[in-house]
């Protein structure tokens, strides 16, 4: 038997992410945007949101991340990852890493790179037992390519940069306008993102020419395992190299 219970939310807020025992939102409040963390308690036909937390920009990273505070945000178990833009020209934009603990999350790393413009416009996390991983897209000086910043922390350690990852190109198109990076999503060892081939773009309203890439296999030395595309749209995947094989997304071998 399916069971519902509404939950009301301003005007203005969105949900940005949820787990099994969290929701995430973003709202408005007096001082600026707002994450807001929802606790989810359930009990027999029902389920409770119970608005637990509000973060804000930590104080230590100075004004001018109000407005944009909170536009990107990726939740995986305990973990949770917060992007703000800052409204002064020059000024890094910062990704702020919190983890769960009592019931409570706690900045435990700031992370920006100033080789990086947009640096946290697109982000994934995964709340791993052993090594937790994350991935935060950005542009490079003079780059109109997204190029994403893996980091990796161990049992709740330091997070530490292990790599970047950038588009292959084998990828049909990438030479012409591919735009990589527009979606991203992350799950143990196994990174999943798209890019959209402008060039196959018809001017007019709703005009799109679409084309269906057939799957292949990516070089080795692209560290991609493969490329499946269709309707403009091309979903890479690529997985983390460690000693031992590991499960797949699905769980399987």
């Amino acid at each position: 038997m399916e069971h519902r219970r509404l939950l009301s939310l301003e005007s203005g807020e969105t949900i940005r992410g949820m787990t099994d025992d969290a929701l995430v939102t973003r709202a408005f409040g007096a001082s600026g945007a707002e994450v807001r963390v929802y606790t989810l308690t359930r009990t027999t036909g029902s389920v409770t949101a119970t608005l637990t937390q509000t973060l804000r920009p930590p104080a230590e990273w100075g004004p001018g991340y109000g407005t944009y505070w909170g536009s990107v945000v990726t939740l995986d178990g305990g973990l949770l990852a917060v992007h703000a833009h800052n409204d002064s020209i020059g000024v890094l934009d910062r990704v702020g890493v919190y983890q769960s603990s009592a019931g409570s999350f706690g900045l435990v790393a700031t992370l920006e790179r100033a080789e990086f413009g947009a640096f946290g416009i697109r982000l994934a996390i995964d709340d791993q037992p052993a090594v937790d991983r994350l991935v935060i897209g950005g542009y490079p000086t003079g780059s109109a390519e997204a190029v994403f910043a893996e980091y990796t922390s161990t049992a709740g350690g330091t997070w530490a940069a292990v790599s970047t990852i950038g588009p292959p190109a084998a990828v049909p198109g990438a030479a012409a306008g591919q735009t990589f990076g527009q979606g991203v999503a992350l799950d143990g060892d196994v990174l999943v993102v798209t890019a959209v081939d402008e060039t196959m773009a018809t001017p007019g309203p709703g005009g799109v020419r679409a084309r269906r890439v057939p799957p292949a296999r990516l070089p080795a030395r692209d560290g991609w395992l493969g490329v499946r595309g269709d309707a403009q749209r091309a979903v890479l995947t690529r997985r983390h190299r460690r000693a031992q094989p590991g499960p797949d997304v699905d769980g399987r071998r």
